[in-house]
């Protein structure tokens, strides 16, 4: 009888231990799991970041090189400017004063 006790008790320690590693096997599991899915988000934001930056990237780029063709242009408009204004004759380069038009009122 009392090797059946002892029989007993040994087999219902291996249980308890059993269940422990079961139990911690399926937290490692669960912990696995949440990893993972950390992982992903994390891989799916660095793609949306690297999208969000080549596009910021390119449309920089497209600014600046509006920004190079509106300063050519102006370059352009200012040399073109200044051979109108070397062609003209001297007398259209006198600086006239402009007064404001004089307001008449009738009646009263």
């Amino acid at each position: 009888m009392a090797e059946r006790d002892q029989l007993t008790a040994e087999l219902q320690a291996l249980a308890e231990s059993k269940s422990e590693h079961v139990h911690s096997i399926l937290s490692l599991d669960d912990q696995l799991a949440r990893e993972q899915q950390l992982r992903t988000e994390a891989t799916q934001l660095l793609q949306q970041t690297q999208q969000a930056l080549a596009e910021r990237s390119a449309k920089e780029a497209e600014l600046t090189k509006r920004a190079q063709q509106a300063d050519k242009a102006l370059a352009a408009y200012k040399v073109s400017g200044q051979g109108v204004s070397t062609s003209m004759p001297s007398h259209f380069h006198v600086a006239v004063p402009i007064t404001a038009p004089r307001l008449v009122f009738f009646g009263r």
